[in-house]
């Protein structure tokens, strides 16, 4: 069996859920990639079940909701301080440190979008192509960021991030199994299929 998604996901959230089947007699490939990297081995064949946050396109492809995340904008508290009795707005945040996941901003350009109705004018101040670098970074001070719930809810628990209030709702991202249709020939791609969607996932 092969599995491919982000990695976060997969470490905290699918991983564990599989164990169980390696104790039945299954053999996982587990691998690691980004939206494009996903979507290719999963349309070259190479990948049997996809986690992915898009729907996928086509109808080569079936799929079925996953769980869901909610993304929290979260600094340590030494940052989150100066929110203290201000209302956080796009102003504000643009005006502090921020890390993110590249360079155009992702999660942090989509929360600015959802709950501020607008586009972020700011260069990040460090860019790292994974979400456990930029909780580590977050974290230790270097800046604000966008997470989403199932990856920082220790931390802002344990009190090492804080959750900075903003006005509206929490975005939630929709997470999707996608899989080739003509892979369900197999009784093992069904099983696994069905297992992940039945078990489902702890809320946060």
């Amino acid at each position: 069996m092969h599995i491919v998604g982000p990695a976060e996901y997969l470490s905290l959230r699918i991983a564990p859920r599989l164990a169980p089947l390696t104790g039945e007699g299954l053999r996982l490939r587990i691998q690691t990639g980004d939206r494009a990297r996903i979507y290719a081995a999963l349309d070259e064949g190479h990948a049997d079940l996809a986690v992915t946050a898009s729907p996928p396109e086509g109808k080569a492809h079936g799929f079925a909701e996953l769980g869901r995340e909610r993304l929290l904008p979260v600094a340590a508290p030494s940052l989150a301080e100066r929110a203290k009795a201000r209302s956080v707005t796009a102003d504000f945040l643009c005006g502090l440190p921020c890390i993110a996941y590249g360079e155009t901003l992702p999660l942090v350009r989509e929360f600015f979008q959802r709950v501020f109705d607008k586009t972020p004018e700011m260069q990040a101040a460090a860019t790292a192509p994974d979400l456990r670098l930029l909780l580590e970074m977050a974290k230790a001070g270097a800046g604000w960021t966008v997470l989403p719930d199932y990856l920082c809810a220790d931390a802002v628990k344990a009190g090492q991030l804080a959750v900075l209030p903003t006005q509206g709702a929490t975005p939630e991202n929709t997470l999707y199994l996608a899989w080739n249709k003509p892979a369900l020939r197999h009784p093992r791609v069904v099983y696994v299929r069905d297992f992940l969607l039945r078990t489902g996932e702890p809320r946060v």
